[in-house]
C-alpha cells in the first residue's frame, strides 16, 4: 500500500528534531499537477518591450505562466510570451534545469505551540500516572541539541509542518515552520548548535541524530527548515498565520496521489483479502457472514481510497476543565458514492426514547440506514439460534409438542427475516445500576412487528413448559430465568432476561431483578432527538465501580476513575463528510492509566525487574525559553 496518509504519531518527534519539514499553511489545498517548477533564483525580469523591469524570485513555469515572488513577498505570474527573449531563454534553460518538479501537499500539521504540547504532556502524565510523559518533548530537544539552548525559538506560537508527496504517494520533502523571536537571533542558534557546511544545493546544518542536513530559510516570524533545498527555497519564508483550532491538527489530502496509484494499491489489498484462509468446516451461516463481512471491508476501503478527498485529526487537552477532546473527520469528493451516502446520513433524525442518557450511568444510540453489517448482526443474534433449533427438531419426532415447536420456529424465522430486511435500524442501549449496586442494561430496537416477535418467542418458550415458567406477566413482559442464569454474560448473568414489546419497538433487559426497568422504557414515547445519529454517553464515575467490583480481577481498580469520568462520542454530519468527536473527562484517562500501570507492574514482576530508579543526570533541561519543565520520573519496566 502507498503511504499518502502520513502517520501523525511521529509528528512530535519531527517537530522537536526541527529536521524534516513541510510548507506551513502556504497552500490550503493540494497543488495542481505541475509543469516544470521552482528554481528559487532572484533576478531582474524585463518585458518584451524592454520598457518595464522588476526584481523577483523565480518560482516555477506552469501552463505557460512564469510564477515569481516580488521583494515584498507578494507572488504573481506573467505569461512567458510577454517576457524579453533573454528572460524566456533563461526560463527554458536555466530555470528548468535548476528547478525541481513541484510536489503536492500530502499532509499538513499545525501545533498550537511548544508550550501547549508540554502542557498537554504534563496533563497526560498526571492523568495516566505515567510521569515520564511530562518530560518526553523537552527530552527530545535535549537529545537533538546536545543540551544546548534553542535561543530565539518562540514557544508560544504555532508550529506548522507540511509533508509533500510525489504522485505515487511517497514522501517527497518536508518543511517545518519554526516560530522565532527574530531571524538573526535564531540564525545564531543554528550556527551554535548544529555544524554548518556548504553543499551544491546551498548551506545546510548537520543534525547528527537524523544523520542528515537540513536547509534553512529565515523570515521575520518563522524560520523554515527542510531536507529539500529546492522546496524550502521556493516557499514563502513568512506564510500566512495558520488557523489554530486545536492543540494538534493533522490534515491529509488523499487526492495528492494519482488515482491510478490508489487503484493499484486497492487491487493489491483486494488480492490479499481474496487470499485470506478460510476454514472448510464453516457452517453455511458463518461462511455467508464471512463473505458479507469481506464485501463490507472492500466497499469501505474502496470509498476511503478512491472517493475520500481529505481527512483531519484534531486533539486538545484542557488542564482547567480536565477534558480531552478528539475528533476525526473525513470528507468525500462530490458526486461519488461516498458523498451521496454521507449526504443521506446528514438527513437522519433519530427518535430515541432516552436521548442523551445523562440521568443514567450510560446510553448508546444508533439510528442508521440498514446495511450488510446490521443484517449480519441480526442474523448472528437470532439466525444462528433459529438454525440450531431447527437442527434439533428431528430429535423430538413423536413428542406431543413437536408440531407446536416447529410452528413456533417457523413463525419466528419469518419475523426475523422481515426484521433483517428493514431499511432503517434504530437501537439504543441504556446502562444503570440497581439499588443493590448490580449493573443493568436495557436495549430498545424499533421494529413494527415487535408484538408478533415477542409472541413467537413466548410460544416457543412454552413448548414443554408445563409449569408456566416462561409465562408473560400482566404487562406482557416475558422472563427467561433459567437460560440466562447459565449464560456467560458477565455481571448480568445472575438475573433473568426480560422481553417486552409495543407497536413500535421491542425491549429486553439484562440484570433486572424485576420488570420495572423494561416497563419504563416500554412506556417512554419516542421523540425527536438533538443528538447525532450515532451517539454515546457514559458516566464511568457511576458505572465503572459497579462493573469492576463484579470481577475479582478488576476489583482493585474500582476506584481508579474517581468523581470525573464522563465519556461522550458523536458521529455527526458535515457539509461534505462526517466527523467522529470524543470528549473524555480526566477520570477516563485515569482508568486507562490504571490499566496500563497494572499491566506493566504484572509484566515487570513476572520478569523480575527491579523498581524504577531516578532519572539519568542531565536528561532534561530545567527550562526552554524560561518555560519550566516539571521533574520527571522514568517509566517502570516494559
Amino acid at each position: 500500500m502507498t503511504t499518502w496518509h502520513t502517520g501523525w504519531l511521529g509528528v512530535i518527534a519531527i517537530v522537536v528534531l526541527l529536521a524534516a519539514g513541510v510548507e506551513p499553511a502556504a497552500a490550503q489545498e493540494p497543488a495542481k499537477k505541475p509543469g516544470p517548477a521552482a528554481a528559487g533564483e532572484t533576478r531582474t525580469w524585463t518585458d518584451i518591450t524592454g520598457k518595464f523591469s522588476r526584481e523577483a524570485e523565480f518560482l516555477k513555469l506552469e501552463d505557460g505562466q512564469v510564477h515569481i515572488r516580488l521583494k515584498g513577498g507578494k507572488e504573481t505570474k506573467i505569461p512567458l510570451k510577454e517576457l524579453s527573449k533573454k528572460d524566456r531563454d533563461w526560463v527554458r534553460n536555466e530555470g528548468v534545469t535548476k528547478g525541481a518538479v513541484a510536489k503536492p501537499v500530502g499532509s499538513r500539521m499545525v501545533f498550537r505551540s511548544y508550550k501547549a504540547l508540554v502542557d498537554d504532556s504534563v496533563f497526560l502524565a498526571d492523568a495516566l500516572k505515567q510521569q515520564a510523559l511530562a518530560g518526553a518533548i523537552p527530552g527530545l530537544f535535549v537529545a537533538v541539541t546536545g543540551g544546548k539552548p534553542l535561543d530565539g525559538f518562540d514557544v508560544t506560537k504555532p508550529i506548522v509542518i507540511t509533508i509533500h508527496v510525489d504522485e505515487k504517494g511517497q514522501p517527497a520533502g518536508t518543511i517545518v515552520a519554526v516560530p522565532v523571536l527574530g531571524k538573526e537571533r535564531f540564525q545564531k542558534t543554528l550556527e551554535a548548535v548544529f555544524p554548518a557546511k556548504m553543499t551544491p544545493k546551498g548551506r545546510c546544518y548537520e543534525i547528527a541524530m537524523l544523520g542528515k542536513g537540513v536547509f534553512a530559510k529565515p523570515g521575520a516570524g518563522y524560520f523554515l527548515l527542510s531536507d529539500d533545498a529546492d522546496l524550502v527555497r521556493s516557499a514563502a519564508a513568512d506564510p500566512p498565520a495558520p488557523v489554530v483550532v486545536s492543540d494538534v491538527a493533522v490534515e491529509s489530502f488523499n487526492t495528492a496521489v494519482a488515482e491510478e496509484v490508489r487503484e493499484g494499491a486497492l487491487a493489491q489489498f483486494e488480492s490479499l483479502l481474496a487470499a485470506a484462509p478460510q476454514s472448510p468446516s464453516l457452517p453455511p451461516i458463518a461462511a455467508r457472514s464471512r463473505e458479507e463481512t469481506l464485501e463490507v471491508i472492500r466497499s469501505v476501503v474502496r470509498a476511503l481510497a478512491i472517493d475520500a478527498d481529505r481527512s483531519t485529526f484534531e486533539a486538545s487537552l484542557d488542564p482547567t476543565t480536565k477534558v480531552t477532546s478528539l475528533s476525526y473527520s473525513i470528507r468525500a469528493r462530490s458526486g461519488t458514492p461516498m458523498a451521496e451516502s454521507l449526504a443521506a446520513y446528514g438527513t437522519l433524525r433519530p427518535r430515541f426514547v432516552a436521548a442523551g442518557g445523562e440521568a443514567g450511568a450510560g446510553w448508546v444510540g444508533v439510528s442508521l440506514p440498514a446495511n450488510a453489517l446490521t443484517r449480519m448482526a441480526f442474523e448472528s443474534t437470532f439466525g444462528r439460534g433459529i438454525d440450531g433449533m431447527k437442527a434439533m427438531l428431528p430429535k423430538f419426532e413423536g413428542h406431543p409438542d413437536h408440531g407446536k415447536a416447529a410452528a413456533a420456529i417457523a413463525d419466528l424465522e419469518q419475523i426475523v427475516r422481515r426484521m433483517m430486511a428493514m431499511d432503517h435500524l434504530e437501537q439504543e442501549v441504556m446502562f444503570s445500576a440497581a439499588e443493590s449496586g448490580a449493573p443493568q442494561v436495557v436495549t430498545r430496537i424499533a421494529f413494527g412487528e415487535s408484538r408478533a416477535l415477542v409472541a413467537a418467542i413466548g410460544q416457543l418458550l412454552s413448548v414443554g413448559d408445563s409449569n408456566g415458567t416462561y409465562a408473560a406477566d400482566a404487562d406482557g413482559i416475558l422472563a427467561m430465568p433459567v437460560a440466562m442464569a447459565n449464560a456467560p454474560v458477565g455481571p448480568f448473568g445472575m438475573q433473568p432476561a426480560r422481553i417486552g414489546a409495543t407497536d413500535e419497538a421491542f425491549v429486553f433487559g439484562l440484570g433486572c431483578a424485576d420488570a420495572a426497568p423494561v416497563k419504563a422504557v416500554l412506556g417512554a414515547a419516542p421523540a425527536g432527538s438533538d443528538v447525532a445519529p450515532v451517539s454515546l454517553r457514559v458516566d464511568l464515575a457511576k458505572l465503572w465501580p459497579v462493573l469492576a467490583n463484579a470481577n475479582p480481577l478488576t476489583a482493585p481498580l474500582a476506584g481508579a476513575v474517581g468523581d470525573q469520568g464522563m465519556l461522550r462520542a458523536d458521529v455527526s454530519a458535515l457539509t461534505d463528510g462526517i466527523e467522529l468527536r470524543i470528549n473524555a473527562d480526566a477520570g477516563v484517562l485515569r482508568l486507562l492509566g490504571a490499566f496500563a500501570a497494572a499491566q506493566a507492574a504484572a509484566a515487570g514482576a513476572a520478569q523480575g525487574f527491579p523498581p524504577p530508579g531516578g532519572p539519568p543526570a542531565g536528561l532534561l533541561p530545567p527550562s526552554i525559553q524560561g518555560f519550566r519543565i516539571p521533574p520527571v520520573t522514568p517509566p517502570g519496566p516494559p
